[in-house]
């Protein structure tokens, strides 16, 4: 028998042995229970061996484990094949370069201390901890069982490290780089040489400030490098512009904020000088916190995942700068610089001062011991409170102090701190810190001074205290919750409960106490006549009893299936203070409960006079009321499945499908439309409307450039349930209903040419009228594209100084060829005379005579756009210049108003307007400049000029 034979027969031997510590009876998911990494590679961390029937199972190595088959912890099992597993792929230094052989830890849905314990190893180690060990193939792939919560998962090979967090909605293969395994080893020893265990360092990273001027400018210079290079990008890719844009617009946005902080910066350097200005500014960062081991030593493994990586805006020279230091009140903080790439191969020694201790004896107002946790955060007030001299505690349950074990002499500190409940914070008075070495200063921290707080004991229906049980505290007033909490009393079943009156809360006021066990909920309630602020109200003894049922009852759907996990919240009329006064129903904090497997339920509550009722939820259903509910009665509810209203479509080349607009409309509620986009999926494109009730419905489709839906299909009956795609809905051709229309623009030379007016359409509208739509000239390619419902359409090309005749095409291409037109020179004799210096402006108003329409059709927004740029189009404006004369381009022939607008003062908004009649003109192609004169009656000019 081979080596491996034998130790995988020995392995076999151990699973049947100790099975039952590591894996459930019936063969499904591990317990909770630590599984023990077991590592034979030097280069990997040193772990407990695990022993079991004398087999030493650290002595198995990556050979040992036959192909096919994956080591967890003892166990040795098939490698997974079963559809639904998902993958991961381990790449080394980069991606594509496959990592063969790596070493592959999985953690699924670990919710334990570590997460939120500061001075604990990255999280990424508790997979190789906590988790599952696989190895990876030659090609850097593992298979793995189904995510049921979100995975930590951590990757390595000698020398390289890699880690990742799979999300529960993971894709199908998730990927890991290995990169450069680093570790940075502190010692801290105290002024005669001996090493200190327990003290708290850190390791900080020193980076660019953002908010100073040199990072602003920074930025600002590769924002504006990011805009060329998408403007030159968008050139070359001409198909992908639309996108393109979009993009440009967000960098040009944020180009424009960093402008003006810019601008206000430079306004502040009247109060500093320019080389504080120009300094570039940096902030020191906690990136990872240790305590010192039994040797004095802190270890900050894979210290690479700690390091911010540098950003495109900081300087070189910023980059990787750290520093370790003595996380502890000091006068000066001790700490050491060094550069973070690479990390450093030697220790950083740190020297520990003589320091004391200082101990938070934490009370009530009234004095007595306050026992639930408490946060605090310890400052130094003599110096600026960096980083590393500001301390971060917890006080854990039935803990009277908050100890700091190590804190610098003769300062003087303040304390910031809070509860669990981060409603409550508050400031310390000023603190004295010890003022000898080794000695442990005593103060008195009351807790949440300006707060009002209950007080009391829980006993158990024997009059026992109920010492650590987890308990729900509510106090309602008139309008309801007021203050609400989980907590876990103390060891005699102790508590204090903070709170905070708020205007709109009015007496009388009421406290409810709950416990949920295993089997049955205990609580009780007692009325409060008053809460004050700043008062410790002392309820005294309070005794746990069972809970009645306030309802109970099945939560069936529409077809009378159970539903299993519906939520059934209790709710009661209160009053709600919105604009005024007002009674509405509203959650009872606490009072809520899920369904079974046989969707039956029973709500347990402490009620008090009032009306009632239950709302209930489900996934996948639509959330209802309950009629008022008699405390006590049974209560059966049914709730209707949610429905999709689900097409396919099929579209041209030629239809994006950002473009298109689906609307849904309910028979019996034409008010209450939907709108939504095509949608594409896996080279697909579909109509998507989730969450919608039965009914029939109709499903109308429109374009952004012709907003008359162009497809309407009426009559589609959605049933309770339905999710699959409709037939009325299936396969919808929209280029059978819909034509295009691409027109570009040249002059009479045929070259290109881009118009300064949106080009005009008369276009057929479902309903047989016809009206005018406008399209913009697109730059760079001086072409535009129309939607019509009908194959032909009458376009009316316009332009300043070109003219080109109105006609009917056909959809698809047309060149639409623009004539160079003559100005007309206006002549208004004797006004020059009669105003003097005065500004004058010319307008010319065409009124009739015309084939252009006297005013378009407001669509939506972008038709009602170009209605407001075409009626100032119908306006030609020109300067009255010398000889009486100003020099106008028209748009087209027809009848003009011409009006002189006096212009005084040049920040005078409103000019004076003299009327000076009304001229025709004729404007040709190819013909010379014309002349037309206008009248001019100085007493209405006078009278303007008097105005002015």
């Amino acid at each position: 028998m081979t080596r491996s034979a034998l130790l995988l027969l020995m392995m076999v031997a151990v699973v049947a042995t100790g099975a039952a510590l590591f894996w459930d009876h019936d063969g499904g998911a591990p317990s909770a229970l630590p599984v023990q990494v077991v590592w034979s590679d030097d280069s990997l961390p040193a772990t407990e061996p695990i022993s079991s029937s004398g087999v030493d199972l650290e002595e198995l190595s990556d050979d040992d484990i036959p192909d096919g088959v994956i080591s967890i912890g003892r166990e040795a099992l098939p490698a997974p094949t079963t559809p639904g597993f998902f993958e991961v792929q381990v790449w080394n230094g980069k991606r594509g370069v496959q990592a063969g052989g790596a070493h592959v830890f999985v953690l699924d849905g670990y919710d334990g201390p570590e997460l939120s314990d500061p001075y604990a190893q990255h999280w990424s180690d508790l997979a190789e901890t906590h988790g599952r060990r696989y190895k990876a193939d030659d090609a850097g792939r593992v298979q793995l069982p189904p995510i049921e919560h979100g995975a930590i998962v951590s990757a390595r090979l000698p020398g390289l490290y890699g880690f990742s967090k799979i999300g529960r909605r993971h894709r199908e293969v998730e990927s890991v780089t290995l990169q450069q395994d680093e570790t940075v080893t502190v010692r801290v020893m105290d002024d005669a040489g001996e090493t200190v265990a327990g003290v708290p360092v850190a390791v900080l990273q020193h980076l660019p400030d953002r908010d100073s001027a040199v990072a602003q400018r920074q930025e600002l210079d590769e924002l504006r490098r990011q805009i060329a290079r998408a403007k030159v990008h968008a050139q070359q890719n001409p198909e992908q512009r639309d996108r393109t844009a979009g993009r440009i617009q967000s960098l040009q946005r944020r180009e424009g904020r960093l402008t003006n902080s810019l601008k206000r910066e430079r306004g502040k350097q009247n109060t500093r000088t320019k080389r504080q200005v120009l300094t570039p500014a940096t902030r020191p960062e906690v990136r990872a916190q240790r305590r010192t081991n039994s040797e004095g030593i802190a270890v900050f493994r894979h210290f690479q995942v700690h390091r911010k990586q540098p950003e495109k805006w900081w300087r070189p020279d910023q980059a990787d700068q750290f520093e370790a230091a003595l996380l502890i009140p000091l006068q000066q903080p001790e700490s050491r610089r060094f550069s973070g790439r690479p990390a450093p191969a030697e220790t950083l020694d740190l020297r520990l001062p003589a320091v004391g201790s200082l101990a938070l004896r934490t009370v009530d107002r009234d004095g007595r011991p306050f026992t639930q946790p408490v946060h605090a955060e310890l400052r130094v007030t003599t110096t600026t409170p960096l980083p590393a001299t500001r301390v971060r505690t917890r006080k854990a349950l039935n803990e009277a102090e908050i100890v700091f074990p190590f804190v610098g002499l003769g300062l003087q500190l303040t304390a910031h701190c809070r509860l669990d409940d981060k409603d409550f914070r508050w400031n310390t008075p000023l603190l004295h810190g010890p003022s000898r070495p080794g000695e442990q200063a005593t103060v008195n921290l009351v807790v949440a001074p300006e707060e009002g707080m209950l007080f009391g004991q829980l006993v158990d229906a024997d009059g026992d205290p109920l010492a650590g049980i987890e308990t729900s505290f509510l106090i309602k007033s008139l309008a309801g919750h007021l203050e609400g909490e989980e907590l876990t009393v103390d060891a005699g079943g102790r508590f204090h409960l903070p709170y905070q009156v708020r205007p709109h809360h009015r007496a009388p006021f009421r406290v409810e106490i709950r416990r949920d066990a295993d089997q049955s909920t205990a609580g009780m309630a007692t009325p409060l006549p008053m809460l004050l602020p700043e008062r410790v109200t002392d309820l005294g003894v309070l005794q746990l009893k069972a809970l009645g049922a306030a309802a109970r009852g099945a939560v069936i759907d529409d077809l009378g299936a159970p539903i299993k996990g519906a939520k059934v919240q209790l709710q009661r009329q209160r009053e709600v203070r919105r604009k005024s006064l007002q009674l509405e129903f509203v959650d009872e904090t606490f009072a809520e409960v899920s369904t079974d497997r046989e969707g039956r339920y029973e709500l347990l509550a402490d009620t008090e006079p009032g009306r009632y009722r239950l709302k209930v939820e489900a996934r996948g259903h639509f959330p209802t009321h309950s009629p008022d509910l008699r405390v006590g009665e049974t209560m059966d509810l049914t709730l209707e499945r949610k429905a999709r209203v689900v097409g396919t479509v099929i579209t041209p080349p030629w239809m994006p499908s950002r473009r298109l607009r689906v609307r849904l409309t309910s028979a019996t509620e034409p008010d209450s439309s939907r709108d939504s986009n095509i949608h594409n999926y896996k080279g697909n494109k579909y109509i998507y409307f989730d969450d919608v009730r039965q009914g029939t419905y109709d499903v109308t489709i429109s374009v952004q450039e012709f907003p008359d839906p162009f497809v309407r299909v009426t009559g589609v009956v959605i049933r309770p349930g339905q999710q699959d795609v409709h037939p009325l809905l299936k396969d919808l051709d929209l280029s059978a209903f819909l034509y295009r229309f691409e027109l570009n623009a040249v002059d009479q030379h045929g070259q290109p040419l881009l118009p300064d007016r949106p080009l005009l359409a008369r276009v057929e509208r479902p309903d047989g009228q016809t009206a005018f739509v406008g399209a913009p000239w697109r730059k760079g390619g001086a072409t535009t594209e129309l939607f019509s419902a009908a194959p032909q359409i009458e376009i009316l090309p316009l332009a300043s100084g070109y003219s080109a005749a109105s006609t009917i095409i056909a959809h698809g291409r047309t060149t639409v060829v623009f004539r160079a037109t003559p100005p007309v020179n206006l002549l208004a004799p004797g006004l020059r005379q009669l105003v003097g210096a005065t500004r004058v402006r010319i307008v010319m108003q065409l009124t009739d005579g015309s084939s252009l329409p006297k005013e378009l059709a407001s669509w939506d927004r972008r038709s009602g756009r170009i209605s407001g740029w075409y009626g100032r189009t119908r306006n030609s404006y020109a300067d009255l210049g010398p000889g009486d004369s100003a020099q106008l381009t028209l748009m087209c022939s027809g009848r003009y108003r011409v009006v002189a607008q006096l212009l005084g003062d040049p920040k005078q908004r409103r000019p004076v307007s003299v009327e000076l009649g009304n001229v025709t003109v004729r404007v040709d192609p190819g013909s010379g400049p014309q002349t037309v004169t206008a009248t001019v009656k100085p007493a209405l000019v006078h009278a303007g000029l008097a105005e002015l």
